[in-house]
Order: C-alpha cells, then sequence, then structure tokens
C-alpha cells in the first residue's frame, strides 16, 4: 500500500529527534526542507530558503505522482498542506502522521536557542509563535484525513499519549498535555472558552496566573452556582 508519512509539530517541537527512532528511518524517501537547505545553503540567506522550499515541493509532485511511499516532516502550516493530505487521500494513499507538541511557543524557542549554540538552524521567534497556533489548528482539521495518527507531548520527557484512527481517538492517556486539552478536547475547550470571556477579572483579582489553576476554579465556581 502506498504510504505518506508525515512526522510534524512546530519547530523545535522534536519532530526530527523522533523520526530518528522509527522503523522507518532511511527506509523510504523523504521530504524535509532543513535537510535539503545543508546540502547547499544557509538558514539565514531567503533565496537559499526559498530554493529549498521549491525543491521540496517538486520532489512531493514528483512522489505523488509517481505513487510511491515517501515521509515528510512538516511544521503542519499554511493550507498547502491541507491540501496535499487531501490529494493523498484522493490518490489511494494511506496518510499516517505523528504529530509532537509541546505546551508553549516558548518552549519551542529554547529549544531551537540551544540547536542554534550546537550549530543548527535557527528560526525567528515571531515564526514559531505565529506557526505554535496554526499547527494545533491544523492538526484539528486534518486529523480526519488520517488513517492513523500518534500524539506525542515532548513538553518535559517525550512520551506517546494518543492514537487517533480515521479522526477518532481509540486510545488517550489518562495524563494529557495541556495543548491537547486547550486544542483538540472540546470539553476542555468550551470552559477554556469560558475562562477567558466571562472569568479573566474574578482570576486576575485571585492573583491565578496558570491555566490549569484557572480552570480549576472555574469548576468550583460552577459547583457553587449548582
Amino acid at each position: 500500500m502506498k504510504r505518506y508519512i508525515l512526522y510534524a509539530g512546530v519547530n523545535g517541537a522534536g519532530k526530527s529527534t523522533l523520526y530518528r527512532t522509527t522503523r522507518y528511518k532511511n527506509s523510504m524517501p523523504r521530504i524535509n526542507t532543513d535537510e535539503i537547505l545543508r546540502e547547499f545553503g544557509d538558514w539565514r540567506n531567503t533565496s537559499d530558503l526559498m530554493k529549498a522550499g521549491k525543491i521540496a515541493v517538486a520532489r512531493l509532485n514528483d512522489y505523488l505522482l509517481q505513487g510511491v511511499a515517501f515521509n515528510q516532516e512538516t511544521t503542519l502550516c499554511g493550507h498547502s498542506i491541507i491540501k496535499t493530505i487531501q490529494r493523498a487521500k484522493e490518490a489511494g494513499y494511506m496518510i499516517e502522521m505523528h504529530y509532537v507538541g509541546v505546551d508553549s511557543s516558548q518552549i519551542a524557542k529554547q529549544r531551537i536557542a540551544q540547536r542554534v549554540k550546537m550549530g543548527g538552524h535557527g528560526i525567528p521567534d515571531r515564526d514559531v509563535d505565529r506557526r505554535y497556533e496554526e499547527s494545533l489548528r491544523n492538526l484539528k482539521k486534518v486529523l480526519g484525513f488520517c488513517d492513523l495518527a500518534a500524539l506525542y507531548d515532548n513538553t518535559a520527557q517525550f512520551r506517546r499519549f494518543a492514537i487517533y484512527k480515521n479522526g477518532e481517538a481509540i486510545k488517550v492517556s489518562r495524563n494529557v498535555p495541556m495543548w491537547y486539552r486547550k486544542w483538540l478536547d472540546d470539553g476542555f475547550m468550551a470552559i477554556w472558552q469560558e475562562t477567558q470571556e466571562a472569568f479573566r477579572g474574578e482570576a486576575e483579582k485571585a492573583g491565578l496566573r496558570d491555566e490549569q489553576d484557572v480552570v480549576e476554579m472555574i469548576k468550583e465556581m460552577r459547583k457553587e452556582n449548582q
């Protein structure tokens, strides 16, 4: 069966680290713009970045046209990646995604800064901030196209906590990360929106800054009002 395997997540989340631990390493063609860029250019050079992106798109189109199995590393940002996943699905590909998340863009930025110190490539902070939320929004959009999706948290210690099949969660750990609860758990999202809109003042007066503390406060207030 034709496989299209994605290693997704914001820059600095740990996608490449995950890929290097899988059985697919070096077993099929791979598309990674950062790796393409290292072959000829500098991540600080805009023209080199654009060239690497064009090469990646050309390879992607070629693989889909030939119907070969391949894997891709992506931040899962923008409309083109969603269209690519849809296109692959329509072409009969089995879509498998491995998504790595962290609880904040700040964590991702700190890891990128450490990578740069070790000679790796960097990403502007403003891009990381923008991509962090966009990546998670798109994750929710594309889960339904994935035959299989595994979600990993790398906020503190790398771990897999959820498995989805055809858009439905078939296994979810009791201890899920905050980013999952905020962006993918509809029940939690409703509470979170209520927190942001209706109880912002109360939370500030109470001196609460931690997201989980605010949510617990909302739950207690609901009980009192029942």
